[in-house]
């Protein structure tokens, strides 16, 4: 019999990248199927199958959820408060734990990563970063969808392109002294790939001689980071702008990227970090861009 780890992660992508590897390397170790389920209708993040925008190239990994609600709820399962309820149940973030939890009982939407379980099925559903994303990236590919649009984008700019990418929501950074570097270093084409749309206004001003690219089409959303996703009718085009802008960063010539201090460990997002960690390794994006006609701009050509 197959035995199962739901994987539903939460908050942004390199976040649910890393717990997607944290579960594909338990899958591992102890003999199980990664199931990625972020197209769960009660997680506070994302709201879209993972399959909408990358291919598995394991079959022990599957991204996206392939049970009806019935056999969801029939499987036994670890945590045990969420028997019956695995198509159904709600959880939160409580900040004083640091963890993702479940309503009305409180127990963390997690298991002991170090324990053999004989249940059939295990949930994970949590947050954290850190560069193990790396590796899950590495067991897919970059979903054609996706690589088309990519392709467009890259076409509309020069290939000498500079990137910088700037937080400025929940996380904050002061972005206008490097704006000013820019201004002063005759750059002529920057990729700007924001979470605020003021921060792109901003940069049309103060860069009057350069051509600011921006493709994201970035809503007013009372200073939320984009990953909160309330309304599942926007998950796609969001889901898929915060994936090109990550690529498009990477395959940059120069990628600027800026403190947000005072809320995460590293003083970076874990979006820049990413792409920072790509845009340094590109044989690690010949694998993630499988397609000949991305090749050039990974290899420099």
């Amino acid at each position: 019999m197959t035995r199962y780890v739901l994987c539903r992660p939460e908050c942004g992508l390199n976040d649910m990248l890393n717990q997607i590897e944290h579960c594909c390397r338990y899958g591992e170790a102890f003999g199980r199927t990664v199931i990625v389920d972020t197209g769960y209708r009660n997680i506070g993040h994302f709201r879209s199958p993972f399959s909408n925008y990358f291919v598995s190239r394991q079959p022990t990994l599957i991204l996206s959820n392939p049970f009806s609600d019935a056999e969801l709820d029939s499987f036994d399962v670890v945590p045990r408060v969420l028997k019956g309820v695995v198509s159904s149940y709600r959880s939160r973030w409580i900040e004083e734990r640091r963890l993702v939890c479940h309503i009305g009982s409180g127990a963390p939407v997690a298991f002991d990563f170090r324990k053999e379980y004989p249940q059939p099925l295990l949930v994970h559903g949590q947050c954290g970063g850190g560069l193990n994303s790396l590796f899950a990236l590495l067991r897919m590919r970059l979903h054609d969808r996706v690589a088309d649009q990519l392709v467009l984008r890259l076409r509309a700019m020069p290939r000498n392109y500079v990137a910088m990418h700037v937080r400025n929501t929940d996380l904050t950074s002061d972005y206008r002294p490097a704006l000013t570097q820019i201004a002063e270093s005759g750059v002529t084409d920057l990729f700007l790939a924001t979470d605020n749309v003021e921060v792109i206004r901003v940069a049309r001003e103060m860069l009057p001689a350069t051509t600011v690219h921006s493709f994201s089409d970035l809503p007013d959303i009372g200073g939320r980071p984009l990953h909160q996703q309330p309304d599942p009718a926007v998950a796609v085009a969001r889901n898929t702008d915060s994936i090109l802008d990550l690529f498009t960063l990477a395959l940059a010539r120069k990628l600027i990227i800026l403190r947000a201090p005072g809320q995460v460990k590293t003083g970076y997002s874990g979006f820049s970090m990413l792409a920072n960690a790509l845009n340094v390794n590109r044989s690690l994006m010949r694998s993630i861009l499988d397609r000949a006609d991305l090749w050039p701009y990974v290899d420099g050509a």
